[in-house]
């Protein structure tokens, strides 16, 4: 396999340089607006492509990586009852999902499962 691209951002992160080792050497740049129509595209492209991505959990110890900004946006559809659930972090754009009620519902039930549960306060407590 030959090697890859170099990729890098220029001085005040701006643009994304992305160097070929082609001979002749090719060199572009992006700017952030660029990069995300590219994200979109590589991403439609992805989905096109063999082999599938395979649609499963992770396995176990799967590194993930996950922003610790976000947004998370939801939107009913009364047509089919159910929702599109829209997430976007900081490096890629607006990522949706249709969920219909039964996909919604099993959401539901494993958010449910898993939050952090927060003991309850039953008022304040005076030190004698």
């Amino acid at each position: 396999m030959s090697e890859g691209p170099n990729w890098s951002l220029s001085r005040d992160r701006s643009h994304l340089n992305v160097a070929f080792p082609t001979n002749p050497p090719v060199a572009c740049s992006y700017d952030a607006g660029q990069v995300d129509e590219m994200i979109q595209n590589l991403c439609e492209m992805r989905a096109a492509m063999e082999p599938a991505r395979p649609m499963e959990d992770p396995p176990p110890g799967q590194q993930i990586k996950i922003p610790t900004e976000g947004r998370w946006w939801i939107q009913p559809s009364l047509e089919s009852g159910g929702v599109l659930l829209a997430i976007c972090s900081p490096g890629q754009p607006w990522t949706g999902i249709f969920l219909d009620q039964k996909q919604l519902s099993q959401l539901l039930q494993t958010l449910l499962r898993v939050r952090p549960v927060i003991p309850e306060t039953t008022g304040t407590q005076r030190a004698n």
